[in-house]
């Protein structure tokens, strides 16, 4: 088994300290992310179930089996497929949320003590924008307002933050690509549909 390295006193030497430069210029430590809490928190988001059919079998008996694509055929089962659809869609945004608040919290360190932070309070309250009063909202809307400007820097810090949490690089790469398909999809999308929206 692998030991840890060592300095001079014989105390295992801390681990390398990780910094990112932002396409605006700020320059953020990456941190590692506690390993289960991802995992927690989209295990927290629930699964949208698949609407149902009911099919014979030869002996007679009933059988429940969840729709797909090629079993839709009423307007009753194609609209209880569309919502489905949407819930699928939604359950994934709050997915990509989740990640972006542990990312935010958890995987960056980012400075608001000094004359650049109190700099942008000060805009926030020049554009008419409330700044949050609770501390967590606080640095995720400092981070999203101020700190990164791009899907590409933003991907680069998460990948980072995976790394620096020991996740292995294929699934940090798997994971990356479908957040940020996520996250485009969410910007690309101008007037979100609710579910209401598709009963009516």
């Amino acid at each position: 088994m692998a030991k840890r390295k060592q300095n001079t006193n014989g105390d295992e030497s801390p681990k390398e300290r990780i910094f990112h430069t932002t396409d605006r210029g700020h320059t953020i430590e990456i941190k590692a992310v506690p390993p289960f809490l991802l995992d927690r928190m989209n295990r927290a988001v629930p699964v949208p179930k698949a609407p149902t059919y009911t099919a014979i079998t030869a002996g007679g008996e009933n059988e429940i089996h969840p729709h797909d694509e090629t079993t839709i055929s009423t307007d009753e089962e194609k609209q209880a497929w569309a919502n489905y659809q949407l819930a699928l869609e939604n359950a994934a945004q709050l997915e990509n949320e989740n990640m972006m608040k542990v990312l935010i919290m958890e995987g960056i360190e980012v400075d608001m003590s000094g004359e650049q932070f109190e700099t942008w309070k000060e805009k926030q309250e020049y554009y008419g924008l409330e700044i949050p009063k609770n501390k967590f909202d606080l640095k995720i809307y400092y981070v999203e307002t101020e700190i990164l400007s791009s899907l590409a820097d933003l991907g680069e810090i998460m990948y980072k933050v995976m790394s620096q949490s020991g996740v292995a690089k294929e699934v940090a790469e798997q994971a990356l690509d479908s957040f940020q398909a996520g996250i485009q999809r969410i910007a690309d999308s101008e007037t979100p549909v609710e579910i209401g929206e598709l009963e009516a």
